[in-house]
């Protein structure tokens, strides 16, 4: 990309840059798009404090693996991603490794298409995982880093605990589909929890996840756990076919 490289030959002191996408169907149909944090916006160059705050606030929304471009001494010197110990998060695992030692820069600008649909193997891992997202391993890990040398805010550590709990949510569904039932009533005990509730109104998006958890809580006490877990799932599917077209 043209403009990522022309950034990092006007910014010497920066190890690697991104930029934002848009997001397409199969039929190249665009069904969304991604944005840097609002905190971000007047900003092109970020430091670990910055970027790490803003990834527990906002999730890894925002550092687009696609757009990734880096000077090839700081892969001699950081060294490349480590799928085994992170696994799906392995990408952002190097982002921060990079960033305790170099900033890094991020574009305002939507330089790609990312192409989402439905049989795709990311798709498919979300609908089946059973185990936590790898992406909390990530933050959890980064937590004890040197570079980390602000205070993080209550806020956005219940922020950060609301995705833990979302996570839950999900993984629950899969666990209620696969019929384990007393670990999906567990999860969801402890994941539809005030915070969580506290944080459900930010959005529509998120609001329909606080009705996806409070049907999956009510039916595995009724009985109907599987059954609105599958119900849910046909619902999500159905909406990306009509999205689609």
């Amino acid at each position: 990309m043209a403009k990522e490289l022309a950034f990092l030959r006007n910014h010497t002191g920066v190890a690697a840059v991104f930029a934002l996408d848009m997001l397409i169907n199969e039929n190249d149909k665009i069904i969304g798009k991604t944005d840097i944090p609002q905190e971000l916006k007047n900003k092109n160059v970020c430091d670990f404090n910055e970027i790490y705050r803003y990834l527990l606030k906002y999730g890894n929304s925002f550092l687009r693996t696609p757009t990734f471009m880096a000077r090839r001494d700081v892969f001699e010197n950081v060294g490349v991603f480590n799928e085994k110990d992170f696994g799906t998060s392995a990408d952002l695992e190097m982002w921060l490794r990079i960033l305790e030692k170099y900033p890094i820069g991020i574009l305002d600008e939507k330089l790609m298409k990312h192409r989402i649909c439905g049989s795709s193997g990311a798709v498919a891992y979300h609908n089946k995982r059973t185990e936590t997202s790898d992406f909390f391993v990530v933050m959890e890990h980064f937590l004890k880093s040197p570079a980390l040398t602000i205070r993080i805010d209550k806020e956005i550590w219940k922020k950060y605990r609301y995705y833990k709990e979302l996570d839950n949510v999900f993984l629950a569904r899969n666990l209620l589909r696969n019929g384990e039932i007393c670990r999906a009533k567990s999860l969801l005990g402890a994941s539809v929890s005030l915070n969580f509730i506290m944080n459900s109104f930010g959005n529509l998006k998120s609001v329909k996840n606080l009705i996806t958890a409070v049907l999956l809580l009510i039916g595995v006490h009724i009985g109907l756990g599987s059954f609105l877990a599958n119900v849910l799932t046909m619902a999500k599917k159905l909406k990306y076919r009509v999205l689609s077209k």
